[in-house]
């Protein structure tokens, strides 16, 4: 149920496990991008729905770089909308919950669009897939950040915290209950990424294609403005040299340049100054994660001209509530396979999300 918190949510726990991601927000951003997107490529499966959606469809073009960096602003500004406010994921007016079912709209629109396209056996972003989303914004994460960070010993409370707000994101994504487990813990989120990882990342042409598409999207732009070959020394860094040469990012490339490991080190100097100054348990940094939060939002939405498919005010974030009231009484798995009930009943051309999609 879209419009129901689940009963073993603690949003208390939530709002630490943000205030987590905002003190190492830095290293945070770079995880996304090089080990959680970046390395989520090497699984075919994933890779295809990533391409379908459009924006991230691995060309190299001038104007397909700037939609795929514009998706990855896109998808930063969802996160950021999860993070952003105590009741960021409270149902119908949190604006992190309503980035959330955007993004459940998204999937859909793509789902049934894949669906019928030749050669489609399985369901699309099927619960699996939901879940391998879920433990690459979380646990993936905390992993980039011990990779980056080997000095630093994380709080294991705060570790434990921000899974269970991906746990909260993933039920309102659309994880059945009974599946929405891998988040219970640190440990049972790295027994299903072993197990994950050991069947579906086997990287393929189109793997390869949309790695290097995504780093080039990113090449001299902000939030860092980091050459290609800095981004590739960093993709190398957080991945390992095994993944990172199966997905194209070899060696070669990430040392083109003299001061290739410049933006590691200023993301290591980052996560440390951050880490120092934005600390929950100090007044001073209960203050700073408060204001880094309106920051990073701020920020993104600026970029975005204010503009996106995670816009969290005005007539979209309403329509979004008014859908899920009159959608969340029904039965679930009403009209698509999947059993997704709010899914089920939203006509892709009617979202809002859809065009831009298939654009």
């Amino acid at each position: 149920h879209a419009s129901v918190l689940p009963a073993w949510a603690d949003m208390q726990r939530a709002q630490r496990g943000a205030a987590f991601f905002l003190r190492y927000l830095p290293a945070c951003g770079a995880c996304l991008l090089h080990l959680s997107l970046v390395g989520g490529y090497a699984a075919p499966r994933i890779a295809r729905v990533l391409a379908c959606g459009g924006a991230l469809g691995g060309s190299t073009s001038p104007r397909g770089l700037d939609r795929a960096y514009r998706r990855l602003l896109e998808t930063a500004q969802m996160v950021a909308e999860v993070m952003s406010a105590p009741d960021a994921m409270m149902p119908l007016h949190g604006a992190g919950w309503r980035a959330v079912l955007r993004v459940r709209l998204l999937h859909a629109s793509v789902r049934a669009r894949m669906k019928k396209s030749d050669g489609c056996v399985e369901v699309p972003i099927n619960q699996e897939d939901l879940i391998v989303t879920q433990l690459a914004f979380s646990a993936v994460v905390v992993d980039g950040l011990e990779r980056l960070m080997p000095e630093v010993d994380l709080d294991t409370e705060a570790v434990e915290d921000f899974l269970h707000l991906w746990r909260i994101v993933g039920h309102f994504m659309g994880i059945e209950d009974e599946l929405n487990v891998a988040c219970r813990s640190l440990a049972d989120a790295r027994v299903w990424l072993q197990s994950l990882f050991a069947h579906l990342v086997h990287p393929d042409n189109t793997s390869r294609q949309l790695a290097t598409a995504t780093l080039q999207a990113m090449e001299l732009r902000p939030p860092r403005r980091a050459t290609f070959a800095q981004l590739a020394n960093a993709t190398r860094v957080f991945q390992g040299a095994p993944l990172a040469d199966a997905l194209g990012i070899h060696a070669s490339e990430a040392s083109k340049e003299r001061d290739a490991n410049a933006y590691v080190d200023g993301l290591r100097r980052a996560a440390r100054w951050s880490s120092a100054l934005v600390d929950p348990a100090t007044w001073l940094g209960r203050q700073l994660v408060t204001l880094t939060a309106h920051a990073f939002c701020a920020a993104l939405r600026h970029q975005l001209g204010y503009k996106s498919l995670y816009e969290p005010s005005g007539a979209r974030g309403a329509s979004v509530s008014s859908s899920v009231g009159s959608f969340d009484h029904r039965r679930d798995g009403d009209g698509l396979e999947d059993g997704h009930g709010i899914e089920a009943e939203v006509c892709p051309a009617a979202c809002p999300m859809a065009s831009a999609a298939s654009a």
